[in-house]
């Protein structure tokens, strides 16, 4: 059973069917806010995801295929949630490069109650894997009234 998840607010523009939204903020990403990707993570997502099974997550983006949210905020999830549910790491490759040292360093930074929150989950785990990225650029990128009323017509 496939869970897809819209990464909001470009998800937005996706037409097929959906179980549900997170939000992975590229600004996160850009300022190397790392605690607040793990504070912003939906525990439905993280359920889902411990239990195993097939999740993918949607976004677009004005600039490029493959939005900062997903090419470099999902794969620091991934990584946080390999080093909190006990893991085998797997190499953090975000655009052809390993951030594994980087994001150890990052893991390290993290407050208790980051850590906790990813660690609940641990007692789901059923052969979690990495999600699938259905991703592609838009023309409308902060097109707010129109994905408000996508948003609005769901």
């Amino acid at each position: 059973m496939t869970k897809v998840f819209l990464n909001l607010t470009n998800g937005l523009l996706y037409t097929g069917a959906f179980d549900g939204f997170i939000r992975i903020q590229s600004c996160h990403c850009e300022r190397k806010c790392w605690g607040k990707v793990i504070e912003n993570i939906d525990n439905n997502f993280l359920m889902w995801l411990a239990l195993g099974k097939d999740i993918v997550v949607v976004d677009y983006s004005a600039r490029k295929q493959v939005p900062r949210a997903l090419y470099q905020g999902l794969h620091w999830i991934w990584y946080a949630v390999q080093k909190s549910w006990g893991l085998p790491l797997d190499k953090a490759m975000v655009r052809g490069n390993d951030c594994s040292s980087y994001f150890e360093g990052q893991w390290k930074l993290l407050d208790k109650k980051e850590v906790n929150k990813l660690k609940y989950f641990r007692k789901f785990l059923n052969n979690p894997k990495f999600p699938q990225i259905i991703s592609g650029q838009t023309n409308f990128d902060g097109d707010y009234e129109l994905l408000s009323n996508l948003a609005k017509a769901l």
